[in-house]
């Protein structure tokens, strides 16, 4: 187990506390402690400078992101969501499944070759957040 304390540079605003224990100070930096392994340590601290730049590219997040993209362009690949929004697979998935769970989009297509499509009620969801 390792000890440690990372002041990371942030400049939006989240008002989020994550089970490491993150706090807030408004906006400027973000200060994380606890005790973890190095792996799971170095794997928390890439995992929030990722979040925090796909943040700054305007501040949405992911679910609506990907929701307005295959409303707007119609069903896509998973693979193409991943390649066109730059976001990882795993915040494709898990941001998916969410959707999925509140009807706002669905899986379509053959056994092989599934596409996620908004639903209607996806599109008009998609619609109100633009």
């Amino acid at each position: 187990m390792t000890s440690f304390i990372w002041i990371v540079p942030y400049n939006v605003d989240m008002a989020t506390k994550d089970s490491m224990g993150s706090i807030e100070t408004g906006g400027a930096v973000q200060i994380f402690g606890g005790s973890s392994t190095a792996v799971n340590s170095f794997g928390t601290f890439l995992d929030t400078v990722q979040r925090g730049a796909h943040l700054e590219r305007g501040g949405e997040d992911i679910q609506s992101v990907l929701l307005r993209f295959v409303a707007e362009r119609g069903p896509a690949r998973i693979a193409d969501l991943v390649a066109a929004t730059g976001f990882r697979l795993s915040e494709v998935l898990e941001s998916l499944r969410i959707l999925r769970e509140f009807g706002l989009v669905a899986l379509v297509g053959q056994l092989g070759d599934e596409r996620v499509e908004a639903t209607q009620s996806g599109a008009s969801t998609a619609s109100a957040i633009r």
